[in-house]
């Protein structure tokens, strides 16, 4: 005789069975209770169910892509604009030109011109963020406008 507790309602009992499966006496519920059995019980289930269990994890994955998506979305805005505020306050937080100061107006520009080499070495932006954090001597802080008119040779860096 062991002494087992029932997973449905909690309520502990002897069980005499030799079987590993036994019959609570509260809820009435049959459950199995030896371990190496349960696992032996659950692999013959799957082998026996392989389809019904496929097209399980397909509705599912169905129904919750788009919150899987968005909490995704949501976690790399949240590090992109930790990364990029620390980034900008290394370069000082202001347009190197006309000394801009909102955040969304601000971009950097590759002072060398080396932004595809950064690209091929980082797998996304916020590697390439932690790139810019080493070597701001290659970058610069600049609004969007002296940007544009930078690489249009309007006006020049100094």
């Amino acid at each position: 005789m062991s002494l087992v507790t029932c997973p449905h309602c909690g309520k502990q009992m002897r069980s005499n069975s030799i079987l590993g499966q036994t019959r609570c006496c509260g809820c009435h519920k049959t459950f199995i209770f030896d371990q190496k059995l349960k696992s032996a019980y659950n692999k013959e289930y799957c082998l026996r169910h392989v389809e019904e269990i496929q097209n399980y994890h397909k509705r599912y994955g169905q129904k919750h892509r788009q919150e899987r998506n968005a909490a995704s979305k949501r976690h790399y805005r949240r590090r992109k604009d930790l990364v990029k505020k620390e980034v900008f306050g290394k370069l000082g937080n202001k347009c190197k030109i006309c000394g801009e100061t909102e955040p969304a107006c601000l971009t950097i520009h590759h002072i060398n011109g080396d932004s595809d080499r950064k690209r091929l070495v980082a797998t996304n932006s916020l590697e390439r963020y932690r790139i810019y954090n080493t070597t701001t001597k290659e970058i610069a802080l600049l609004c969007f406008n002296c940007h544009h008119k930078l690489h249009q040779g309007v006006i020049g860096l100094d």
